[in-house]
């Protein structure tokens, strides 16, 4: 469970921070790169002039609710849907070696296992399961017999031709093979991400929840987007 919490922290700690500044909150304009700064304090030799910078080039999402390394996976795997799960004789997922050992887990016996398994989110996907929603990742749903079939049934194979963002994917089902190839990377249109992200919060908050969120953010009310998400 420290994975996890270790990420959520972060994501607590910046809301937090937001939440402080925007209530007037001050600190040292120079606390990263100025004199005993976060920079010369943490950055090894204590060289700041060619330390990295902190300016985010890019931002990315997570829309499932499990182990990065599985997204372009399922996102494969949702450009070949619909997929009658019934007559899938065999999954060949190709992804980056790297992942083996991070999210290669077989026969996973709890929700927080099946976040780690190709298998396991693969047969959720197939079988209709949002993987966005946290209830997906329940301990007892990825032992269910008919996940676990299918789960069965996909064959995780590495390729160092195969970037560690992207996947290829192939289903064969009556004896007909598809495929599809994802890249993390590849470009998303705002619509199309923003549509991808209220989803995603939809299906962790609930959808009356989630669209007030939406609006307090698109509003620029803080406050009212930090009260929204500490209720319970």
């Amino acid at each position: 469970m420290g994975k996890p919490y270790n990420a959520g922290m972060a994501a607590s700690n910046g809301v937090e921070c937001a939440d402080l500044a925007a209530r007037g909150m001050t600190s040292n304009p120079a606390a990263v790169a100025g004199a005993l700064g976060f920079v010369e304090t943490h950055h090894g030799d204590g060289a700041v002039d060619d330390a990295p910078g902190f300016r985010m080039v890019d931002v990315s999402h997570k829309f499932h609710a499990c182990c990065h390394g599985l997204h372009a996976t399922l996102e494969a795997v949702g450009l070949l849907k619909p997929v009658d799960p019934e007559g899938v004789e065999r999954v060949e997922v190709r992804v980056s070696p790297r992942w083996m050992t991070v999210c290669n887990k077989v026969a996973p016996q709890s929700g927080l296992e099946a976040k780690f398994s190709y298998g396991a989110v693969i047969a959720l996907s197939l079988r209709g399961y949002d993987t966005g929603a946290l209830e997906s990742f329940a301990d007892g749903v990825s032992t269910r017999p008919e996940l676990m079939a299918l789960a069965e049934r996909v064959e995780v194979i590495p390729d160092a031709n195969v970037g560690e963002t992207a996947a290829e994917v192939a289903i064969t089902v009556a004896g007909a093979r598809r495929e599809a190839v994802f890249d993390l990377t590849a470009p998303m249109d705002l619509a199309a991400r923003e549509a991808r992200v209220r989803g995603k919060a939809a299906a962790l908050l609930g959808a009356a929840r989630a669209e007030a969120g939406w609006q307090a953010v698109c509003g620029g009310d803080l406050g009212a987007f930090v009260a929204l998400m500490a209720a319970r």
